[in-house]
Parts: C-alpha cells; sequence; structure tokens
C-alpha cells in the first residue's frame, strides 16, 4: 500500500531504483556488520556482473512492472503481479545459467501468466483506477 501512495506521485522506474538500491544498500551493511570484512573476498568480476544481472532480471524488473501495474489498477490486482518474479528467476536460470526446465516448471510458468492475462481482461476501466487515485492522493493532502 504504501508504493501504491508512491507511485501515485513518482514514475515507476525511478520508484522501483531508488527502492533497489536502498535493499543493496541495507545488504551491504548487513552483511559487513554480521560477517565482518572484506565483503566478498572471492568475488570476480564476472561473477558480480552475474550477480547484478541476476537481481536485475529475476527481481528489480517484475518489481518495476508491479509498480507499473499499481498506476494503472488497485494494489489487489496489481499485487498479483509479483507472482512473475518465480517465473523471471526461471527465465533467467536458462539464459544466464543454462539450466534446463522441466515440463513442471513450464506448466507453472504458463499457468502463472495465463492466471494473470485472465485477471487482466476483467480488469476495470483505467478511468475508475484514475479516479481512485485522484481520491487517494486528495486524501494525503490533507
Amino acid at each position: 500500500m504504501v508504493a501504491a501512495r508512491q507511485v501515485a506521485t513518482v514514475a515507476p522506474l525511478p520508484a522501483a531504483l531508488t527502492q533497489q538500491v536502498w535493499a543493496l544498500g541495507f545488504v551491504i551493511v548487513c552483511q559487513s556488520v554480521l560477517a565482518g570484512p572484506p565483503l566478498w573476498p572471492s568475488a570476480t568480476p564476472g561473477g558480480l556482473l552475474l550477480a547484478a544481472g541476476a537481481g536485475i532480471l529475476n527481481y528489480a524488473l517484475p518489481f518495476w512492472l508491479y509498480l507499473t501495474a499499481l498506476t494503472r489498477m488497485p494494489v489487489a490486482r496489481a499485487a498479483t503481479y509479483l507472482t512473475l518474479i518465480p517465473v523471471f528467476g526461471m527465465l533467467g536460470a536458462v539464459l544466464v545459467l543454462r539450466e534446463r526446465v522441466t515440463w513442471l516448471d513450464l506448466a507453472g510458468g504458463a499457468l502463472v501468466v495465463a492466471g494473470l492475462v485472465a485477471d487482466a481482461r476483467t480488469a476495470p476501466a483505467d478511468d475508475v483506477v484514475r479516479e481512485k487515485n485522484r481520491v487517494l492522493n486528495r486524501e494525503e493532502a490533507r
């Protein structure tokens, strides 16, 4: 619900970038406090690049799509789009790590996508959502 209010005033891409950078900073601080320096002593540039790519493809991209959905639909409906995170994870594992997927993986991904397509077809008109966002922004201004 916090994200829904944030995307009413900030575009989804900068909002997602800001949230991801804060999360990365939090992870780095926790890792340094709990494990102590040096941070990632055995990390190679290629390994860090793979980790960054995985983070972007598997989490940041689906979250950006979620924030974009929040600008077009109610929170309860947009939350269903978070189910794309494992689908993107599977896609990343295939493309980056060359992992094999089973028919069960494909069936699960297809069910997620089919469910979201079915949900999107029943979405309310955009003007109804815009009116709700306008009311929400007016309440925040008070």
